[in-house]
């Protein structure tokens, strides 16, 4: 166990590690981030639904309009 406990000592001796005290203030960023990422997805995907309404619509009226040529 000393030897364990010797390595252990070395170890972190010759690594640095970065410790970030302020770790909520980290989380607190990274979830706000995550909330404007959730509210432009759903615009983007509001809007990709928005088109994809207007495209039936306008198939809608060509095959209405195609109709009305063949007769």
């Amino acid at each position: 166990m000393k030897l364990l406990d010797k390595l252990t000592k070395w170890f972190f001796k010759t690594t640095k590690i970065e410790v970030n005290q302020d770790w909520r203030l980290v989380a607190l960023d990274t979830n706000r981030e995550n909330i404007d990422l959730k509210e432009q997805l759903k615009g983007v995907n509001q809007r990709y639904h928005d088109k994809c309404v207007e495209n039936e619509i306008l198939y809608q009226r060509i095959a209405d309009l195609e109709k009305l040529l063949e007769v």
